[in-house]
Order: C-alpha cells, then sequence, then structure tokens
C-alpha cells in the first residue's frame, strides 16, 4: 500500500462513500415507497453496503481500478496496469460479488435473490445512473437480459423499483448513516492509513481550477523512550495552538484544518498576509493568548471574533512550494525548507514567527530540552529530523509528537448512553476532578465489555471515583481517557 499515490487513495475513498450515501438515500426511498420489504434488513444492508471494498484483497486493486475509471472519463492518459495487478483486479471482483448478495453473481440460482437483495442491487444501479447523470431504466434496458435470467416476477419488481427512483436523478443526496462512516475509519485506520477525510455530509469546497486543492497535512509520529533514533535531531516546542496549513496563491490565503476545513474568520489575518507573500504552503499554528481564546475565535460566528483574530499570531514550523505540495510532498530536507520559510517571512515577523529549534544528540538531551519547554509554559514538543521529508497526508516517524500525561482521579457525577455502535451500552461518564473541581466527560479507553457493565449498572456508578489520564497541566481537562476504577476509594 506505501506505493500508492496518496491523491488515488483520498479519490477512492470520497468518491466510494459519495456513492454510498447514494445508495443509502435510494435504500431510504425504496423503504419508504415499499412496504414489503423489511426495514430492519434493509438498514443492515444499508449501513453495510460496499464497506467490503475497505478491506484487502479488495481495498487495494479497487483504488487502482477507480483510478483506472476516472481516467478514462476525464480523457487523461491510461493508467499502466501489469499483469499481476490486473489479475488481482479480477480476483478483488469477483470476491466482491461473493461477499455481497445485492449482486447477482452471488447467487448460483439468480431466482434465489430476495426481494431486499433486489432492492440493494437498485438503489445500486440507480447510484450509479446519480453518478454519471445516466438513466437507471435504460442501463437495465440494455443489461438485463444480456447479463442475468431474471424471473419475469423478478424483472417486475425490478422496474417497480427503478420507477421509485428514477425521479430522483440529479436530486441531492442524502447523509452517511454514522456507523457507515465509522466503519471506515476503523478499516483505514486498521491499515494505518491516513486520507483526506471530510464530512461527506456536508457539500465539498469547490476550488477553482487554477488552484491549489487542500490535500492534507503530515502528522507525527510518537517519541518512545528507547527507540531507535537518528541523532542529531532538532527539538522544537509545542504551541497550544490550532494547526492550520496556509496555501498562498496569487495574493490570497485559505487556512484549512487537518481534516480539510476552512476557517472563514482568518481571512482578514490572511489578507494582512498575502500581499507579502509569494505563492507556497505554510504548516503552522494559530494563537491567541490561550488555546480556549483561539478557538472560540476561529468558530465565533460574530464579527467580535473576526476582529480578535488580527491580533493573532502564526507560529510556523515547515514550507512547502505550491509544486511540491501539488505533487504531495517535497523532497527537500526539512533543514532546508524551515531555512526556505524563514528567508520568505523576514518581512512579516509581526504576523509570522518562526517556531525555534534546538539541536538534541541524546535522548538526555531530549528531556533536558523538553522539560525546559514545559516550564516555559509550552504544550510540549516535537523532535523532528532536519533531514526528513515532507509527505502530504501520510503519519511520518520524521516527526516525533512528545505530550505529558498523568493519572488523576474523578468521581462520576453523570452516565450517558453511546450512539451508533454503543447504542445501548455507556457512551461517557460525565466527571469531576477531585483536585481541581474540573467537569468534563470521558469517552474514551473502555473496552467493550466495560461499556457493557458500566450501563448495567449506571445508577451506582454514580459517586464512583475512577482514574483517568490527561495531559499534564491541562486543567480544563479537554481530552481525558478512561484508566480504571478505584474501588478502594
Amino acid at each position: 500500500m506505501s506505493t500508492l499515490p496518496q491523491y488515488m487513495l483520498n479519490h477512492f475513498v470520497q468518491r466510494t462513500l459519495k456513492h454510498i450515501q447514494r445508495v443509502q438515500k435510494n435504500i431510504e426511498l425504496l423503504v419508504s415507497a415499499f412496504p414489503l420489504l423489511d426495514p430492519v434488513v434493509m438498514a443492515r444492508k444499508s449501513c453495510e453496503h460496499d464497506l467490503v471494498k475497505f478491506r484487502e484483497p479488495e481495498l487495494t486493486p479497487y483504488i487502482w481500478m477507480t483510478e483506472k475509471y476516472r481516467r478514462e472519463n476525464l480523457k487523461l492518459p491510461e493508467l499502466e496496469i501489469s499483469d499481476d495487478l490486473q489479475k488481482q483486479m479480477d480476483q478483488a471482483v469477483q470476491h466482491h460479488y461473493k461477499s455481497c448478495p445485492h449482486h447477482p453473481e452471488n447467487h448460483s440460482d439468480i431466482t434465489g435473490m430476495s426481494l431486499e437483495d433486489i432492492a440493494e442491487m437498485v438503489a445500486d444501479w440507480h447510484a450509479m445512473s446519480q453518478e454519471f447523470g445516466s438513466s437507471t431504466k435504460t442501463w437495465a434496458d440494455n443489461n438485463i437480459e444480456k447479463r442475468w435470467k431474471f424471473s419475469p416476477e423478478q424483472k417486475d419488481i425490478i422496474y417497480q423499483f427503478i420507477a421509485i427512483l428514477e425521479p430522483c436523478v440529479g436530486t441531492v443526496i442524502g447523509k452517511l448513516v454514522r456507523p457507515t462512516r465509522n466503519k471506515v475509519r476503523n478499516f483505514l485506520d486498521a491499515g494505518k492509513l491516513y486520507v483526506f477525510f471530510p464530512d461527506p455530509n456536508e457539500e465539498a469546497t469547490q476550488e477553482p481550477e487554477d488552484r491549489v486543492p487542500f490535500r492534507g497535512v503530515q502528522l507525527a509520529g510518537t517519541y518512545k523512550i528507547g527507540g531507535n533514533y537518528k541523532w542529531p535531531m532538532w527539538i522544537e516546542p509545542k504551541i497550544d495552538g490550532a494547526r492550520i496549513l496556509v496555501i498562498f496563491q496569487k495574493g490570497e490565503g485559505t487556512a484549512y484544518t487537518r481534516s480539510g476545513n476552512t476557517y472563514s474568520n482568518l481571512i482578514g489575518l490572511l489578507s494582512a498576509v498575502g500581499e507579502d507573500f509569494p505563492d507556497g504552503v505554510i504548516d503552522c499554528e494559530v494563537f491567541l493568548k490561550s488555546w480556549g481564546e483561539t478557538m472560540s475565535a476561529l468558530r465565533g460566528r460574530k464579527e467580535k471574533h473576526k476582529k480578535s483574530l488580527l491580533k493573532a499570531k502564526l507560529y510556523a514550523f515547515d514550507f512547502l512550494t505550491l509544486d511540491e505540495y501539488r505533487k504531495g510532498g517535497s523532497s527537500r530536507p526539512y533543514s532546508e525548507r524551515k531555512k526556505d520559510l524563514k528567508s520568505k517571512t523576514s518581512a512579516l515577523r509581526r504576523i509570522i514567527k518562526i517556531i525555534p529549534h534546538k539541536v538534541v544528540k541524546s535522548p538526555i538531551d531530549v528531556d533536558k530540552a523538553y522539560k525546559n519547554f514545559l516550564n516555559m509554559g509550552y504544550e510540549g514538543a516535537m523532535l523532528k529530523d532536519p533531514k526528513g521529508i515532507y509527505r502530504v497526508g501520510y503519519r511520518s516517524d520524521d516527526w516525533l509528537k512528545i505530550k505529558p500525561f498523568v493519572t488523576v482521579e474523578a468521581r462520576i457525577i453523570g452516565v450517558l448512553e453511546g450512539k451508533g455502535k454503543h447504542l445501548g451500552r455507556l457512551g461517557a461518564f460525565e466527571i469531576q476532578l477531585l483536585d481541581s473541581g474540573t467537569q468534563a466527560r470521558v469517552g474514551t479507553g473502555f473496552d467493550d465489555k466495560q461499556r457493557d457493565v458500566f450501563w448495567k449498572n449506571r445508577k451506582k456508578m454514580i459517586g464512583t471515583i475512577i482514574e483517568v489520564k490527561i495531559q499534564e497541566g491541562d486543567i480544563s481537562a479537554r481530552h481525558p481517557s478512561f484508566v480504571r476504577l478505584r474501588p478502594d476509594r
């Protein structure tokens, strides 16, 4: 998978999720208009449609197939497919047929397809027609007799379903069922794949053709004491701000979160920068007095929030040219990119601050510098390879985050039911830290058995003392994680 271009992975995930959205909406329409369909079975089919494509042996071949068809549709240069890859693609298609009963090829006797299988099949056909702006009925007329031998009763049902959906060609697609989205995330995380994963329930921002689109950011690994690292390295303080990637082009800057959303409240600040900044991409943290005040200003909808951000600073740590970013990263060493960053921002020190670094030659140096940063009030530290490259959309050990965590005690003051896959079991505890009185919610750190047991005994859990892990110095306990019960307290 490491040889796959990141843009192909991104395109496959986004295109497949959009297809699933359309199928789910089509299933919803069929269930509401055709009372003989079992709503429970159709709900399961809706959540599970095409998820098998996000796991091997289908994932890699389908990524290549999706790119192949994309190029054909756009009349781009043909993708070179080796014999071995073509064999894998053919095998993936057969695996998909065998895994999904809504495909006629799944059945030794096609007349054995259930009503719900046929409904999902037509919903799938219609989703493809919606994607390409064609007619589902015309496609069915041209393919049913050639490819499959449906019974007269089945064909009648198929055309009834098409008649329900056909008026919906080109309509707005529905929302992606959240369990589907969560499962896709889990499959990709298990494969250690990072994907630009915007919320598919929101309309994607359409970039003008002459502008470089957002493709993701490089993510950091985690520093491990005793790890095998190549010394010397650089250590930088970690700013407790909001990470943004700013693409400057033709005097204008657009700020993106690492998931691809934009911060429109930063337009004023970026306008002041863009006038004096050449085209390029800055990776940085935006900061305004504190993390809480920064996030409030970025997310606020009032004019005062936009004005307050005019006083914010961009703490920059990396720079890529537009061409490097467009192609998926930079092979230039980090030391060279940072030198380039300093040069290009020399006239903008009032707004853009370059995050400093120190050279460290051993774990002892790392520990000393790290503790010094904490004493200075920084959130933590980043350890970086000065020879490291930048790979858009990848988690890289060229960057290693060092952030402290401590275990503290808290009292359970509320028990909340979960949603989605945790419906009917524990979702989170509402807690109050014993030492500070801070109230927060802890929804991570539990296994499935604990979620079941704690929810069953939810009334008894109130008042129970537990241990949670929080980031050291975080008085607001933003990201607590459950550690264990303290029955001795």
